[in-house]
């Protein structure tokens, strides 16, 4: 977290989120094509370093697209529907294992949802930047 701070600090939340989806596109991408446990485990543990980053700047960016005055009510939302969308994506890719045998399709859904978040950052992150340029 604290390099995800540094990172903040330096290059702005947008640059350090977009990295992080670009690093979970390749994951998801190399989980596709591997059959080793070994690397799968050492891929999971990369997947969770990404957290360590965007978790924090996520604050960033609500801060920069909302101001401060709602930003507990805010955290909060985004919070509970990262939640809920974990429980969720857990749950369905338990389904798709038990209609299919196979975690590929799943894998390959997270692949196409991190692409979104990359897109979604780097355009999110640029209305921040435009918004808080027409405030001040």
């Amino acid at each position: 977290m604290i390099i995800a701070g540094l990172l903040g600090d330096r290059f702005k939340a947008g640059f350090p989120t977009v990295i992080c989806f670009l690093i979970r596109l390749v994951i998801f991408i190399l989980i596709c094509t591997s059959n080793q446990p070994s690397f799968i485990v050492l891929l999971a543990f990369s997947y969770g370093f990404t957290f360590l980053i965007t978790a924090p700047l996520t604050v960033v960016f609500i801060k920069d697209l909302f101001g401060t005055s709602k930003m507990g009510t805010l955290i909060g939302i985004v919070n509970m529907v990262h939640h809920f969308g974990g429980a969720i994506g857990a749950y369905a890719g338990s389904l798709i294992f038990d209609q299919t045998g196979s975690y590929q399709l799943m894998m390959i859904f997270m692949a196409v949802l991190s692409l979104g978040g990359l897109i979604c950052s780097y355009f999110i992150h640029g209305s921040a930047t435009f918004r808080r340029r027409m405030l001040n």
